[in-house]
């Protein structure tokens, strides 16, 4: 299935919200002594931002 630009910069803005929401969650859960739990939302933000840098490498590809 091919996307086009305009579906990957959607894609790529959600990922973004996603990525927002996850790193205020973490603050908060760290901020409260939950420092395991802040822990694996930080491994659950790193791989959306691997995500995030895929499609801008698939956007910049695009015409």
């Amino acid at each position: 299935m091919q996307l086009s630009r305009q579906q990957l910069i959607t894609a790529k803005r959600y990922l973004k919200e996603a990525f927002e929401f996850v790193a205020d969650v973490q603050a908060i859960l760290h901020n409260s002594g939950d420092s395991g739990t802040a822990s694996r939302l930080e491994a659950i933000g790193d791989a959306i931002r691997n995500e995030i840098e895929q499609l801008d490498h698939l956007i910049e590809s695009k015409p």
